[in-house]
């Protein structure tokens, strides 16, 4: 998986970039379809924003956001909303899948 880490009004410090890497590769294990993640990192005033965009197979692509007052905050923050609508998606896909040994209906006999 490529990660790509970037910064609005902010320097990522190496620190930051390890600290969502290594969260993103928790998040692939568990999703293993994922090619390329992209987290962007911003500042505005007061707050923290973290946004993440993640291409996964068969053109899907997952976005989420999450403003907070501290940046690792903000990153769990942002790659729990990313799991969720993985996991969702998922299990939409899953649950579309017939069964083994289930007959497919409404062919013809």
């Amino acid at each position: 998986m490529e990660i790509i880490v970037t910064g609005r009004h902010l320097e990522v410090s190496s620190a930051l970039r390890d600290y969502a890497a290594k969260r993103l590769g928790q998040i692939n294990i568990d999703f293993p379809r994922i090619h390329r993640a992209h987290v962007i990192l911003a500042v505005d005033k007061f707050r923290q924003i973290a946004e993440v965009v993640l291409q996964c197979g068969n053109h899907i692509t997952i976005e989420a956001r999450d403003v907070r007052e501290d940046m690792y905050a903000a990153i769990d923050g942002v790659l729990d909303k990313a799991e969720r609508q993985l996991r969702k998606f998922k299990t939409r896909i899953q649950d579309h899948r017939p069964k083994a040994g289930e007959a497919v209906h409404g062919g013809k006999p």
